[in-house]
């Protein structure tokens, strides 16, 4: 094995040629310097204080159960309880949430919108007479902003069911004494005929063109801040459904690559990191309007498109952001959210529930029938739905029963025959007290995610069934998403090889088993794999690494000192060294020796350490983590990429509009 190594840096000498007297003062040195390193290393780690038992094996990679989710050469994860001792007083099982009123006035079945006469002849001690509907309207494709919207004409009065022409509608219905007495929304998919013929045309092109065998749909279904651990505690019918009913599969490796949901959406979306675009907030008043996503792609090749959310006022590309100018999809939701949202006397239940319905059965349903509409034809749906399980991270519990619920609908109706899905979140929870864990600190950094694939397509093109299940305990990223979703489009039916130097890989084809974060794309800071040996607090490299994430913040805040406090170090809470796991098997032999290559004349001999370091800062007791670098040769400390705060900040910082230093800005004129 030496002699390999030693081979392989001969540059273009073999082997053979080397005089045997000098071979064996070759295997000498490289012994020694073997030696060395772990002597430098022990040495290195000398300040390193014993873990409580609860979590020593989690840290440090070495789990006594030998369970892993990946257990590959430059990665480890570990197979976590859901309820680990350390958060078993955090986490619980939660139920359904349950809005105010069994039935509606108003309904809808297909396209019609009908009126409940058994609730309208005695509705709140009154009698319905009539009601009328409103459209609500946004040009598809004249420019305006992201929130414009406005209302039509009010249709003429109706008691008997009408047939809708909308997109989406406001009803409202009066009593009697032409008293109004109710208000709703309805949305309704209305198939666009005149894009029927261009469609066609450009899909018939792309599938001479790449040689298509196989025309799937793709659905990208996104729940807020669900951690893979979340899911298994809260969403457990949903679960059941996914992995025995449909056969989905877990990627339990799957590991977000920044901090919030835009910058881990934009990798998935776009394939690029958000600095990549470019885009940064200081073009916060420019629209999106401009980069290719994903569902521009499938739309250029006949695709019909869709995006949905909730929430409008905290939506991926508009919480201080543009968003579009355009709708971005043929079907978009964003104008009846925002009018809904005005209607506050109509919302109840901590703002989930809209009149007799859970806010995220509204997008669900619309999400359901765009792709009934279109069930025959070649579609692509984008939706992710945030309040019901942005708050709280026992909140997902409430999701359980409306996401069982839409996955059996489609299943029973034969809708997702030709459908891949993406079922996934964008990170777990980044704040609370289960992120003070070192369990929540795993839970962040590795959010859930499902693919649903038929079962025709497995058995037809075995490979893509191997190379999933292979993936599924693999090292895996949104930039992957991004790949598989342009092999879905070119789908022919031969397994690509896979391109060793990009940064994303389809899930059709195998990960490789040496993949690491770097590779990966993925930051020290958010990487699952790596090791955390702890540091004593009192050790000089904790106290300078702490002092270097201070020193950060108070250059990102330097130009708000006339609103933001100076923020000054408490203390610190916990540090530790981030190290890559130890040497195992390798499948095949190139591959070993790449591995040993790098242990053995890079990481071990490396001039740099990454830290990461919590520390408590003054005022308003802030806890930020983040992973500090140290060149061990010029001394000095870097902070790696994003700074992650991990206790809420709640109204602190509502003095400053700039979205990226609200977790650093504790107001002036903040009063608790």
């Amino acid at each position: 094995m030496v002699i390999d190594i030693f081979c392989i840096f001969a540059d273009r000498m073999t082997y053979s040629c080397i005089p045997r007297r000098v071979r064996k003062a070759a295997i000498f040195v490289i012994a020694l310097t073997l030696c060395a390193i772990v002597l430098t290393q022990l040495s290195r780690k000398s300040s390193v204080k014993p873990l409580h038992e609860s979590s020593r094996s989690l840290l440090t990679g070495n789990k006594s159960d030998g369970k892993f989710l990946v257990d590959t050469p430059f990665c480890r994860i570990p197979d976590v309880d859901p309820y680990d001792s350390t958060i078993k007083d955090i986490v619980h099982k939660t139920g359904k949430r349950t809005c105010p009123q069994d039935v509606a006035l108003t309904y809808q079945t297909g396209r019609q919108l009908r009126i409940n006469w058994s609730l309208g002849n005695n509705f709140k001690d009154t009698k319905i007479k009539y009601c009328v509907y409103t459209p609500l309207y946004r040009p598809n494709y004249t420019p305006t902003h992201s929130n414009y919207w406005t209302y039509l004409a009010t249709s003429e009065p109706f008691s008997s069911p009408v047939e809708i022409k909308h997109e989406f509608v406001k009803v409202n219905c009066y009593d009697v004494d032409k008293r109004m007495v109710y208000t709703n929304f309805h949305a309704f998919i209305q198939r666009n005929t005149s894009l029927d013929a261009i469609l066609h045309e450009r899909l018939i092109k792309h599938a001479v063109k790449d040689k298509i065998t196989e025309q799937l749909n793709v659905m990208v279904l996104g729940m807020d801040s669900v951690s893979r651990l979340s899911f298994k505690r809260q969403m457990v019918k949903t679960k059941n459904f996914l992995e025995n009913t449909l056969g989905a599969y877990d990627m339990s490796g799957y590991n977000k690559v920044a901090d919030n949901t835009f910058i881990n959406i934009v990798p998935m979306t776009l394939g690029k990191y958000v600095s990549e675009m470019p885009w940064d907030e200081s073009m916060q008043d420019e629209t999106f309007d401009k980069f290719k996503f994903v569902w521009n792609n499938y739309s250029q090749n006949g695709y019909r498109t869709f995006y949905a959310e909730d929430a409008p006022d905290i939506a991926i590309f508009d919480f201080l952001k543009a968003g579009f100018k355009t709708p971005p999809t043929d079907h978009f939701n964003r104008h009846m959210c925002s009018a809904m949202e005005l209607k506050d006397n109509l919302w109840s239940n901590a703002h989930h529930c809209f009149q007799n319905r859970l806010e995220t059965d509204i997008v669900l349903n619309y999400l359901r029938d765009f792709v009934d509409t279109y069930k025959a034809d070649p579609h692509f749906a984008f939706t992710f739905i945030t309040r019901l399980s942005h708050d709280d991270v026992n909140s997902a519990g409430a999701a359980d029963e409306p996401y069982y619920n839409f996955f059996k609908s489609l299943h029973n109706k034969d809708l997702l025959r030709n459908t891949i899905v993406f079922f996934y979140s964008d990170h777990g929870m980044r704040f609370g007290k289960i992120r003070e864990t070192f369990i929540g600190k795993l839970e962040e950094r590795l959010p859930f995610m499902y693919v649903i694939v038929p079962k025709w397509l497995r058995v037809h093109h075995p490979f893509v069934d191997r190379n999933m299940k292979i993936n599924q305990h693999r090292l895996t990223t949104p930039f992957d998403v991004y790949e598989t979703m342009k092999d879905i489009l070119s789908f022919n039916g031969v397994e690509k090889p896979v391109d060793g130097n990009t940064r994303g890989v389809s899930w059709f084809r195998e990960v490789p088993q040496s993949r690491s974060c770097d590779q990966a794309g993925i930051l020290p800071h958010w990487c699952a794999c790596l090791q955390h040996k702890t540091i004593s607090l009192h050790d000089e490299i904790v106290s300078q690494a702490s002092a270097a994430l201070l020193a950060k913040i108070q250059t990102e805040l330097s130009n708000y000192k006339k609103i933001c406090h100076d923020l000054s170090l408490k203390r610190t809470h916990e540090a530790t060294r981030l190290v890559e796991p130890d040497i195992r098997a390798v499948n095949d032999k190139q591959s070993l020796k790449t591995v040993l290559i790098k242990k053995v004349f890079g990481d071990n001999t490396k001039r740099l350490e990454d830290i990461q370091v919590v520390i408590e800062t003054v005022p308003g007791n802030a806890l930020f983590e983040a992973t500090v670098r140290l060149d061990t040769i010029t001394e000095q400390f870097t902070v790696l990429g994003d700074i992650s705060r991990i206790n809420m900040y709640g109204h602190q910082s509502d003095c400053i509009d700039v979205f990226k230093l609200k977790k650093y800005c504790q107001c002036k004129d903040f009063q608790n």
